[in-house]
């Protein structure tokens, strides 16, 4: 379950538009919900949202866009002070 102060990081980096990618990591690993359907957006977002959902699938997804974000966020960094230092 993702902890106050977890979701509190997270809420900063994401933002907007994470559902959609973390829909896009649970669809290539198969994961699917016990109805065997894709998880929904609201499910995700509750995941996210409220202390009473524990799903660790969708929670690793929700890390992995997170990483992703903080990763890209530096590249941008790097490749701005690169330019504008030259």
């Amino acid at each position: 379950m993702i902890s106050a102060e977890e979701r509190e990081k997270l809420k900063k980096v994401l933002n907007r538009g994470y559902i959609s990618e973390v829909k896009e990591i649970l669809e290539k690993k198969g994961v699917l919900n016990s109805k065997g359907n894709p998880h929904s957006s609201t499910m995700i977002s509750n995941v996210l949202n409220m202390d009473v959902y524990n799903n660790d699938e969708i929670e690793l997804a929700l890390y992995t866009v997170f990483s992703n974000r903080i990763k890209k966020q530096k590249e941008k960094e790097e490749v701005k002070r690169k330019l504008l230092n030259s």
